[in-house]
């Protein structure tokens, strides 16, 4: 049975939708109909807002009621970038009114206190000049009641719903009642008494203002000029409400809209001034977001690169740029290892000469190495915090081919060339990461910047996770090409399995309160499963399980990219449903249209024997608990499918608590999907019966996860897999350390 609100939303839903070039036309022809008929039926000395009149009121109603189904049928702001936008907009029309309005009070006409034009002229000049506001006020309001309903949640807030009816209200009451008290004081109005409550109402609904904290620092900087501007020009619109020659105007035309005008003015005063506080507030932290949405971009857009081109000349000079971008340096370039010879490619922005790339590479030590032999003997990002040239360069060089990425170290003309070109500042400090496909050194990635100690620990753990991606992009383009030269396709993918394989954790964590173990089986030499484990920002571990879209090499290039951005952001989030909801953010809009990614994340709370668990679309989770086994299917979306505010109000956190022998198993669609000679499905219920039969002897998860395969390799027969099969299986275990329960 819906509820009384339900079936009013409903009848509003039904009414007709208007345009704001329609409802803007309706108020203008309203404001000649109101006009013709002051002149005819009474002339100009005639039309006062003080004495009732049905008509007078009536026509304002009119033509204000399309404006009034817009209010009660508002595009909701639904993301930070709209709600910027929808800010511009509300604050541009309000200085536009405001100039206007100055412009207008030069123009000589006069009113009676009793809102009676003097003479034809004043009445001509007054009803034009109304007619400005008319027109912004109610497009004022509407930009301010979306604003105001900015949906940081699954729901638009309660007391944005209220403001907008209040507003409505206000409107209708100031038509019907005259508005004695703008001239009177003692005078009670009823519509300018819900003023205070719309500026109240107005102040909790940007008490929060998230949209302010993500928007770039730029963009900071103009709501916070726009919102000091903002808040004088807000007192605009409530002078229309007064006794100045235009409020006279206004109010002699339609009282509805000048208590509108007030209403708006005070609601909008305070937004600016509450907008004001928060981007001072954010200010600080600008540069922090900024420089995590161009880590998020710059990795997205690497990653899309991946999938496109395997030339290696594109990939390094993007990979240089990205390297840039994402730890914020002035030069970026790599040296590549192939035997005993190296080639330096500096990439095309910004230019660095091969002089003072070697000076930096050659940068001694505390340990009385070059940071060059530093990062050839040492795992891990290395860094020099004052680069000081040595008398020889230690790195020996061959000339690169045409076409390459940088400049080689040999050749007169290519030197030449590059020391055409005004380099960086001089930098003093440098970072080096290592380029590795599994135990092969391809080279050195490089970045520098002017002042020492400038690299921080989350500049490094950027650094690294780039320099693996690189590796990566590098490798399958070396794959890809020697198997297109050499037409020995399959045995190039099998080192490409190695390394997808090597992107998996080698080794599971060991805890006294469960036991865990997982396994992937692509069903091609490279597939599109993966699973990973992640730890949160509070510390506790999770594990990830994800299942790309399609098959084969593409598959596997965007699950290396997934797992770079999940390494990227998971030590920043709290809980798996944060997580999920920032991967779909870095992912939405950044990647191939027709690819996309399922995913489940569990954080494992082991005292208290609880998984939290949200799921991306993925398949459900398998759980045993007191011998009885289940799934569950917690609500999400698969990731990179919906836009994030959809993403978010479909996604379910789910929290699940267990017993000592209880089994939790994440799995992708390969196994429920695999079908027999015969073409049947082996099943969702056939895989619950198989695990919880194999649970009931409390076998360990490598048990279960060997239990499971065999069983489906029975029931298939040797028919060749489609689709990838992936297992993580928990078993929550007595613990057995001094002082903890079980």
């Amino acid at each position: 049975m819906p509820t009384r609100t339900q079936r009013f939303e409903a009848y509003v839903a039904e009414l007709p939708h208007f345009s704001l070039p329609t409802a803007l036309a309706v108020l203008g022809a309203s404001w000649g109909a109101l006009g013709l008929y002051d002149l005819v039926f009474g002339g100009y000395e005639s039309a006062t807002p003080y004495e009732f009149d049905l008509l007078r009121v009536l026509i304002p109603l009119v033509g204000l009621a399309p404006m009034v189904i817009r209010l009660l049928q508002p595009k909701d702001v639904v993301d930070d970038n709209e709600a910027y936008g929808t800010f511009l907009r509300m604050t541009t029309m309000a200085l536009l009114l405001a100039a206007a309005m100055t412009l207008l009070r030069v123009i000589p006409f006069s009113f009676t206190p009793e809102g009676i034009a003097e003479s034809v002229w004043s009445f001509m000049v007054g009803r034009g000049a109304a007619l400005l506001p008319l027109l912004a006020v109610p497009a004022i309001a509407e930009q301010l009641v979306r604003l105001l309903r900015y949906r940081s949640r699954r729901s638009v807030p309660r007391s944005a719903v209220i403001f907008t009816y209040a507003m409505i209200v206000g409107l209708v009451v100031g038509q019907v009642v005259p508005l004695s008290a703008a001239f009177d004081p003692d005078v009670p109005t009823p519509a300018l008494a819900l003023t205070p409550l719309l500026g109240m109402i107005a102040l909790v609904l940007t008490a929060r203002a998230r949209w302010i904290v993500n928007l770039r620092k730029r963009q900071k900087l103009v709501v916070l000029g726009l919102s000091f501007i903002g808040m004088p020009i807000a007192m605009a619109l409530i002078t229309l409400v007064g006794d100045s020659e235009l409020a006279k105007a206004v109010m002699s035309m339609s009282v509805g809209l000048a208590t509108l005008s007030h209403g708006t003015g005070v609601a909008l005063a305070c937004v600016q001034l509450s907008l004001f506080v928060h981007a001072l507030i954010a200010l600080p932290t600008a540069e922090a977001i900024d420089r995590r949405n161009t880590e998020v971009s710059s990795l997205a857009t690497f990653g899309r690169l991946l999938t496109r081109s395997f030339d290696m000349t594109d990939l390094i000079e993007t990979s240089i740029g990205v390297a840039c971008d994402v730890t914020a340096s002035r030069a970026a370039w790599v040296e590549l290892e192939s035997g005993e010879t190296r080639d330096l490619l500096l990439g095309a922005s910004p230019r660095l000469t091969a002089a003072e790339a070697l000076r930096l590479m050659s940068a001694q030590t505390p340990e009385g190495l070059t940071l060059a032999e530093l990062v050839a003997t040492r795992a891990g990002v290395q860094v020099v915090d004052r680069a000081e040239p040595l008398t020889a360069a230690p790195i020996a060089s061959r000339p690169l081919a045409a076409g390459a990425a940088g400049a080689g170290t040999s050749g007169e003309s290519k030197e030449k060339k590059a020391e055409k070109h005004k380099g960086p500042p001089a930098l003093s400090t440098v970072a080096a990461a290592p380029l590795l496909a599994g135990d092969v050194r391809l080279g050195t990635l490089y970045v520098a910047k002017e002042r020492a100690r400038e690299f921080d620990r989350e500049d490094l753990r950027i650094l690294k996770t780039v320099a693996d991606q690189i590796a990566m992009a590098m490798q399958h383009s070396q794959l890809i090409s020697s198997s297109i030269e050499r037409e020995k396709i399959e045995q190039e993918m099998m080192i490409a399995r190695d390394l997808q394989q090597r992107l998996l954790p080698r080794s599971m964590p060991v805890s006294p309160w469960y036991d865990i173990d997982a396994e992937s089986r692509p069903a091609h030499l490279v597939g599109g499963d993966y699973y990973d484990l992640v730890s949160f920002s509070d510390g506790t571990l999770g594990a990830v399980i994800a299942d790309v879209s399609g098959k084969g090499p593409s598959a596997a290039l965007y699950m290396g990219m997934i797992k770079g951005v999940i390494q990227a952001l998971s030590g920043s989030t709290a809980t798996p449903a944060e997580l999920l909801a920032k991967i779909n953010v870095a992912l939405h809009g950044h990647i191939d249209q027709r690819w996309f990614a399922t995913m489940t994340c569990a954080q494992i709370f082991e005292e208290q024997r609880m998984l939290r668990i949200a799921r991306a679309g993925h398949c459900p989770t398998l759980v045993v608990r007191n011998g009885v086994g289940e799934y569950r299917r917690s609500r999400g979306i698969g990731l990179s499918i919906a836009r994030p505010l959809m993403f978010e109000r479909n996604l379910e956190l789910e929290e699940l608590h267990f017993a000592p022998d209880d089994y939790v198993v994440l799995l992708s669609d390969g196994l429920p999907e695999a079908r027999s000679p015969e073409g049947e499905e082996y099943g969702y219920e056939r895989l619950l019966a198989t695990v919880t039969a194999a649970a009931a002897h409390q076998p360990s998860p490598a048990e279960l996860r060997n239990t499971i395969f065999n069983e489906l390799s029975a029931f298939v027969r040797g028919e060749l897999p489609a689709d990838d099969s992936t297992l993580l299986v928990l078993r929550w275990k007595p613990c057995t350390e001094p002082g903890a329960s079980t």
